[in-house]
């Protein structure tokens, strides 16, 4: 069902005034990065790829969007590195594609996180196996550590999509909507003061 929908919603990648998808709209930045947590990894990957080669250029109008204090090239950055900060507040990285064949990144202190994907390319969306460390990694979701400790991404890449990832669902039934509204149901009634009673 959610997979349908964001299918259908992503039919258009910057549609301002329509009903699809818009990237130059920072509040959907982490839309294309849904389709991990619903067990759907290769979708991310193929729309992730589309929004870099069809809407970043290096013309007059590269940008899909208002760079907003650097919002957009950001985006462009974190998903040509092979991930993105999805969920605000956490240190979650979710699995793309790397663009590069080698990319190092410097951490705070002497930490670096280095990726390596030998056969990155621009048609090369999907990933087929990863790992973290040397340890196989089939999860849509990097380990924290990463971008604590740094460590060593080492991704196969390729034309063709794959499963890997796909067994790895977060939202298992539509977004558990009924404990999410029970849960805030009650944060609101715990927070808000009673009403006094009129005269």
């Amino acid at each position: 069902m959610l997979i349908g929908y964001l299918d259908t919603h992503m039919t258009g990648l910057n549609d301002v005034l329509g009903p699809n998808f818009c990237i130059g709209n920072e509040p959907g930045f982490s839309t294309p990065w849904l389709y991990n947590y619903l067990g759907a990894p290769a979708k991310t990957r193929a729309v992730v790829r589309r929004i870099q080669n069809e809407l970043f250029t290096s013309g007059p109008s590269g940008l899909p969007g208002n760079d907003d204090l650097g919002a957009m090239s950001s985006w462009y950055v974190w998903s040509a590195l092979g991930f993105y900060p999805a969920v605000p507040g956490t240190a979650d990285l979710v699995v793309g594609t790397p663009m590069f064949p080698l990319a190092v990144v410097q951490l705070p202190g002497s930490a670096t996180l280095t990726i390596n994907a030998p056969a990155a390319a621009p048609n090369a969306s999907y990933v087929g196996s990863m790992t973290v460390n040397g340890v196989a990694w089939t999860k849509t979701v990097l380990p924290a550590t990463l971008v604590i400790s740094g460590g060593t991404l080492d991704v196969t890449v390729g034309t063709t999509a794959t499963t890997w990832g796909g067994a790895f669902a977060y939202l298992t039934k539509p977004f558990q909507v009924n404990e999410l509204l029970t849960t805030t149901e009650s944060a609101l009634r715990l927070s808000t003061p009673p009403v006094p009673p009129t005269a």
